[in-house]
């Protein structure tokens, strides 16, 4: 076969699914049209009674297999591995509480299951798939997290898909409920998950927790489309999800600071390394609780913060984790002195919940 037909197998199992154009095996496989043409001729002289052709719609020539003989099956049945990736896939649909999600893909496991058992192959693969689940598992986002209304993760991104706006009522802290309308630019996940999108009558992209939603409702004739890569170039101005204008960031950590370069802070960061082994990290970004809440976890190997009001907003939340401490193993009029320090500093009001440093 041309070229011994390099990946065989992939080929016949694609060909056998649907059709494929020179076009579309070319950018699949990764190879050059004269190998693509090859590849097909081979298929063709050694099934030339399996091998179609057909042609769509813009004139295009497409190529499909006819699966008949048994051997031709054994191509396009489920292997153990693909079962046990679908399987570790709604294990996390479900940790994530993605149930619309969940439900449609395991409607989907039925079904193949069923047509191994039909074929005799299910209780074959049962020891293979056993052997991958204790061998292989998906991570989530371990610790804490807010708990959404049934149905509103649903309901949203039924929205975002068709492009259409929402309205739900809005239980903000200290606030009556407001019912709030809302064109969705995307949802940000983490350990409060957020609805990014323009309230009706106001211009800038503002965040809601989904956790502090009720009766949340698609508007069918409300369409909203919003700025091509509008929210990608949202989320670019963000550090963790908390929304605020953003600012020159620069950071500088110790020599000793460990595996820097792995981390990536923000995607627009500029990362440099001086010539004492120290890195200076820069990024534009909003966020400012988000980042020194990080920051916090850096301790000392962090030599340098810009903007000042991002190092005093560190400061501040270093002195308020101490004060309990000193308060234990030392004396409470120094405890109490560390915390009117805080209070000068400007202590707020933690709104969001950002990601932890690395820990010491």
């Amino acid at each position: 076969m041309a070229d011994r037909l390099e990946n065989s197998v992939p080929l016949l199992r694609a060909l056998s699914v649907r059709s494929w154009t020179y076009a579309e095996i070319e950018e699949h496989f990764g190879k050059s049209r004269r190998t693509a043409t090859r590849w097909i001729q081979s298929v063709r002289h050694m099934f030339p009674e399996a091998l179609t052709e057909d042609f769509r719609p813009d004139g295009r020539k497409a190529f499909r297999l006819r699966v008949q003989d048994s051997w031709f099956l054994k191509l396009t049945e489920p292997q153990p591995d693909e079962l046990a990736a679908l399987d570790g896939a709604l294990g996390l649909l479900k940790r994530e509480r993605m149930m619309a999600e969940h439900d449609r893909l395991e409607a989907l496991r039925g079904k193949l299951r069923n047509l191994l058992d039909e074929r005799g192959l299910l209780a074959r693969y049962e020891t293979d798939l056993e052997a991958m689940h204790d061998a292989v598992g998906l991570g989530f986002r371990p610790g804490p997290r807010t708990t959404v209304e049934t149905g509103v993760r649903e309901v949203l991104r039924a929205a975002l898909l068709k492009q259409h706006r929402v309205e739900f009522t809005y239980h903000a802290p200290g606030k009556p409920p407001s019912r709030k309308k809302v064109g969705p630019y995307g949802l940000l996940f983490g350990r409060t998950e957020r609805l990014a999108g323009v309230a009706e009558g106001r211009d800038p992209v503002l965040q809601f927790r989904l956790d502090r939603m009720t009766e949340v409702r698609e508007l069918d004739d409300e369409p909203f489309v919003p700025p091509e890569n509008g929210f990608r170039d949202y989320c670019l101005t963000l550090f963790a999800s908390f929304g605020e204008p953003p600012f020159d960031v620069e950071w500088r950590f110790h020599p000793s600071a460990p595996e820097v370069e792995r981390w990536q802070f923000h995607p627009g960061q500029r990362i440099e390394r001086k010539p004492d082994g120290s890195v200076v990290v820069r990024f534009r970004a909003g966020g400012k609780e988000d980042m020194a809440r990080h920051l916090v976890g850096w301790w000392d190997w962090v030599e340098r913060i810009r903007p000042r009001e991002l190092r005093r907003t560190v400061l501040r939340m270093r002195l308020a984790g101490l004060a309990p401490l000193v308060e234990e193993f030392a004396d409470r009029e120094t405890a109490d002195r560390i915390r009117e320090l805080a209070g000068e500093l400007g202590a707020t009001q933690v709104t969001s919940a950002g990601e932890s440093g690395p820990g010491r």
